[in-house]
């Protein structure tokens, strides 16, 4: 067995033992749209047609292929928005705001799409990267993507603009959370810290868990 899974099953033998993972949902949470103004969120951005909204129902309609990663992670509404650039009608953002269902679920979420080696992390929400083409930071029990919309990709700033003007709007960040103290040990790659909800490293019987490298 490689070290990485070895260490994996260790961790998950230790969360078993102690009872499971369980699951903090914050009380002060909202309904994702209000994080979504209809004005102007950042000044020369203004958002088209308005907010949609999406449930475990239809989330299917909008990440069609993607939304079964979402539903074991406690997945409850999503807010999503477009909006365009008045300076370039070719550069637009799409910012989705999904609330999960506890601040690990959402780290989960995150940590799906967060690479170690060539993410450029930023300052926002509890923590957050930055590519080309998209910015991605949970907050809370919120797991906020923006992605670019059209054929020519925004600039850093504004992605990094619009990731503070929602991060304000939701509830504070406060702390990672309590379960990646597992992962506080020895050797551990920054940045490479996993949730799994379901069948971890693969067999169905280790129903949740946390990994690193």
């Amino acid at each position: 067995m490689s070290p990485v899974k070895f260490l994996s099953v260790i961790l998950t033998i230790v969360l078993l033992i102690a009872g499971g993972i369980v699951h903090q949902v914050s009380t002060a949470a909202g309904f994702p749209g209000e994080v979504l103004p209809a004005a102007e969120i950042v000044s020369g951005w203004v958002m088209e047609e308005g907010i949609r909204h999406f449930n475990r129902d239809n989330l299917f309609d909008h990440i069609n292929g993607e939304a079964e990663i979402y539903l074991p992670y406690g997945f409850e509404d999503l807010a999503s928005a477009r909006y365009a650039d008045t300076k370039n009608a070719r550069s637009g953002i799409v910012a989705d705001v999904y609330r999960m269902g506890s601040r690990l679920d959402a780290f989960g979420i995150y940590s799906n799409y967060r690479r170690a080696d060539d993410a450029e992390r930023i300052d926002a929400g509890n923590e957050g990267f930055v590519s080309a083409s998209q910015l991605l930071f949970y907050q809370d029990r919120y797991f906020v993507r923006l992605s670019a919309s059209g054929d020519m990709n925004p600039d850093r700033n504004s992605f990094v603009a619009f990731a503070h003007a929602v991060s304000r709007n939701l509830p504070a960040s406060g702390n990672p959370p309590g379960e990646l103290s597992f992962l506080r040990v020895g050797g551990v790659k920054e940045g490479s810290e996993r949730y799994i909800a379901r069948s971890l490293l693969g067999y169905s019987f280790l129903r949740s868990g946390v990994t690193a490298d």
